[in-house]
């Protein structure tokens, strides 16, 4: 399959361009707005929110990552040769600048990596990406809700997360850790609130270089809108490399929508595979520099 060889084929291409590399991704779906339909008519507008037979919001279904995308930056793009030209919408909603509240020695970290250190990044070792990460994540997933369970399977990466919604007390150690942790989910009202704690330090908020401390506590909030979308709130906490607790905010839509034929593919990433070499010397990689290459 096509989506098999992305990660090889997108990685040679930009270390022959960039002495960073960087995972550039485009926008995931947002077809939870209604869309024009043939001969210029609105798709119909999305219906009330679905409940489960115990009166809960149901949120199975197929759903893209949450919008504005983290994908390729948590943090504002920046308009090249320009530092404070930010681009677009971010997910960073508090701190008000858009940016990781990191200790100086945190940002000093992340500036190291994305200077020198991109071949850590871990979904090019097949790692899982973590909460919160795996909710803006290439591709779409699915979710499937019970009484006692919300689980998410992603196209990308295999990568799965069961959330038991008893909320139920985090028993795990200190030394128990997992690529998504340990989660724990309970009703207030319409409103499911996920907390996560215990993940590993092998996690990043996205594919630039800003890595989530090995410490942070995740509380998640799902509401959903309407039969199409849900409210996505999340407050990130780390007491060792967080100067302050930093919250994002946005949207998933159903992918699902105006496609009845819709199925989720699969997206397999093969340990022993071979990116890293892909990788220019001055990034910490194997490949020649562009500038040794010219010479």
């Amino acid at each position: 399959m096509k989506k098999n060889n992305f990660l090889g084929s997108l990685m040679a291409a930009v270390a022959a361009a960039v002495a960073v590399a960087v995972f550039v991704l485009g926008p995931l779906p947002m077809s939870g707005q209604p869309a024009p339909a043939k001969g210029g008519k609105a798709a119909p507008a999305p219906g009330p929110v679905p409940r489960t037979k115990d009166g809960k919001p149901d949120m199975s279904g197929f759903w893209g990552g949450v919008q504005p995308s983290g994908v390729t930056s948590i943090e504002p793009v920046q308009a090249k040769g320009k530092a404070g030209a930010a681009k677009g919408k971010n997910l960073i909603i508090s701190p008000e600048d858009g940016r990781v509240p990191y200790t100086a020695a945190a940002r000093a970290k992340s500036d190291d990596i994305i200077a020198k250190r991109m071949f850590l990044e871990p979904e090019l070792h097949c790692f899982m990406s973590g909460a919160p990460h795996n909710m803006w994540v290439q591709f779409n997933y699915q979710t499937i809700q019970t009484k006692d369970y919300l689980v998410f399977m992603w196209e990308f990466m295999h990568s799965r997360r069961i959330i038991p919604l008893d909320g139920r007390p985090h028993v795990f150690p200190a030394s128990v850790r997992q690529f998504q942790g340990e989660s724990s989910g309970k009703w207030m009202g319409d409103t499911l609130i996920v907390t996560t704690k215990n993940q590993t330090d092998h996690t990043w908020f996205d594919t630039s270089g800003h890595y989530a401390p090995k410490d942070i506590e995740v509380e998640e909030r799902f509401t959903m809108i309407n039969a199409n979308q849900i409210d996505y709130e999340a407050t990130i906490t780390s007491a060792t490399e967080f100067t302050e607790p930093m919250k994002l905010k946005g949207v998933i839509s159903r992918v699902e929508t105006n496609n009845p034929t819709y199925e989720q593919m699969e997206f397999a990433c093969i340990e022993g595979n071979e990116d890293l070499k892909h990788y220019t010397t001055d990034a910490g990689g194997k490949a020649k520099s562009v500038g040794a290459r010219t010479k």
